[in-house]
């Protein structure tokens, strides 16, 4: 509100220096009117790139969803349909390297398939007939056919996605005071404005003189202009939907904007290790051979025999010999 007055009084100064009195500076009052409403124009397009950016973690969250599913029909024919066709009770074919499409049971095939979506664990958990999959994780291994639980807005991603959405549309008890400092605080200057311009006009008159409407106009509208209260009343619910996209970014999913406020009384914080306070991907520190053994020689025949295995320890020592420029050998009657 305290926009539209000051933007409207600044308006108002300058039609009057145009048409009424030549004395009044309407450059002035024009250029302030200008600046109100340029500043409210691009702190909304800030708000506008804030919500648009925070947005990308839910787009990149619902991206780990494939766009099709190969259903495997009743008469053993395989047919790959748009994953909005998929329907509960629907058997699914999910290939080795593949994303998960859906959720649901697996009814036949063993894989080892990588859930740090959901638990943050970097070795794949071993899936059998009867174990449930989520969509969005990676079958590693072998080939799964999963019976469909949910679909739609019922799946694990969009539920997730949909508690980022309804995180960020919350009104936090913090911004709620916020509204309702604002709402006594807008009254508070429009009544400091009304004194400012009564004391030009009304209080030259008690001591023999003329009212000064141009001074009585600047005082007011400095007032209007000074009160704008632009960092109350958009730094908290910007600093909000920038907090939540950040974290949902890193994989922190905040139920609500009541979080951000009881963070600060927070004194002890419990934290799974693997994957959560270290990056849950195993590495190759350093090389320790014996026996005269050549270091690169001995990584390379691990490489080789790790090669056919999935086994987060098996891949960092492939990715070892790989950054080492190794070429590994093939390996026969792998078991």
């Amino acid at each position: 509100m305290l926009l539209e007055f000051g933007a409207f009084a600044g308006l108002t100064g300058g039609l009057l220096g145009l048409f009424v009195s030549p004395a009044f500076p309407a450059p002035d009052f024009f250029a302030v009117a200008t600046f109100i409403t340029t500043y409210h124009i691009l702190s909304g397009y800030a708000s506008l790139l804030v919500r648009t950016r925070s947005g990308q973690a839910v787009r990149r969250l619902l991206d780990l969803q494939p766009d099709t599913a190969r259903v495997v029909r009743d008469d053993g024919r395989e047919e790959e349909i748009p994953i909005d066709e998929v329907r509960v009770g629907d058997r699914v074919r999910i290939r080795p390297g593949e994303n998960v499409p859906v959720d649901g049971e697996v009814v036949d095939g063993a894989s080892a398939v990588n859930e740090a979506l959901v638990t943050g664990e970097p070795i794949p958990a071993e899936k059998v007939p009867g174990d449930e999959v989520i969509g969005g994780s990676i079958n590693r291994t072998g080939t799964l056919v999963v019976r469909v639980s949910k679909v739609g807005e019922e799946s694990f991603l969009n539920q997730v996605a949909r508690s980022i959405e309804e995180a960020r549309a919350l009104r936090p008890g913090l911004l709620q005071l916020v509204d309702r400092i604002l709402h006594h605080y807008v009254r508070g200057v429009l009544a400091f404005a009304g004194v400012a311009f009564a004391i030009w006009t009304i209080g030259p008159a008690v001591f023999g003189g003329g009212p000064d409407l141009t001074r009585a106009t600047f005082a007011t509208l400095a007032v209007l202009v000074m009160g704008y209260p632009c960092a109350l009343g958009m730094a908290t619910p910007l600093a909000m939907i920038r907090g939540g996209g950040m974290a949902a970014e890193r994989g922190i999913l905040m139920r609500s904007g009541e979080a951000f406020q009881v963070m600060q009384e927070l004194r002890t914080i419990v934290l799974d290790k693997t994957g959560t306070i270290t990056r849950g991907e195993p590495a190759v520190r350093e090389v320790v051979p014996t026996g005269g053994t050549d270091a690169n020689e001995l990584l390379r025949a691990a490489a080789a025999v790790e090669a056919s295995s999935e086994h987060p320890l098996a891949r960092a020592v492939e990715e070892a010999a790989e950054q080492r420029g190794i070429v590994i050998a093939s390996v026969d009657n792998f078991r």
